[in-house]
């Protein structure tokens, strides 16, 4: 038995703390669960959710299309060392975040950034991409990250457009380390 490796169903957690009407998870503003063994169930009740942290659980959780669609409120979402199935974000991950102001995807081993994946992120200011091993940005992988000021990127980036700097209206802070080409 591992204290710090559990499963933690959404759904079971709402039955059996009779939570049916969503009192407990509609106020909850902060949710940090890491060192997770399995994550299932829906997010559909925790609408007032503002920061959620799922960092550091390598292999907990299957990332879907529409996973987040519900929580509209959520500003802070941090995804550090988690596993993406073929090292690549799936499209449709971030529908539904327009609030979400800082995203964390550091240490996740990603390869490929589906062009337009970010575009869901319309008041995205902070996107911290460091140390994964990219293999290339096109002009249109940022596209909607108007707002974004500020971006960590590099560790392992084959090809960066120079294009791709032209979705940046309101970019402050710019943070490349080991581009290759």
């Amino acid at each position: 038995f591992n204290p710090k490796e559990f499963d933690f169903d959404l759904d079971w957690f709402h039955a059996k703390h009779d939570l049916s009407d969503s009192t407990y998870t509609s106020n909850l503003r902060y949710l940090s669960l890491n060192g997770l063994k399995s994550l299932k169930g829906s997010w559909s009740r925790f609408v007032n959710l503002q920061t959620l942290n799922l960092g550091e659980n390598l292999t907990a959780i299957e990332f879907q299309p529409d996973m987040f669609i519900r929580l509209v409120n959520l500003k802070s979402l941090d995804l550090t060392k988690s596993r993406f199935n073929d090292n690549k974000l799936p499209f449709g991950l971030f529908n539904g975040l327009v609030n979400l102001e800082k995203l964390d995807l550091s240490s996740c081993d990603l390869e490929i950034l589906p062009d337009g994946v970010f575009a869901p992120l319309v008041r995205l200011q902070f996107l911290d991409l460091f140390n994964n091993w990219i293999v290339g940005i096109n002009a249109n992988t940022f596209r909607g990250l108007e707002e974004l000021r500020e971006l960590l990127f590099g560790s392992g980036c084959n090809y960066l457009s120079i294009d791709v700097f032209n979705h940046f209206k309101n970019l402050e802070k710019l943070h490349l380390t080991s581009i290759s080409e």
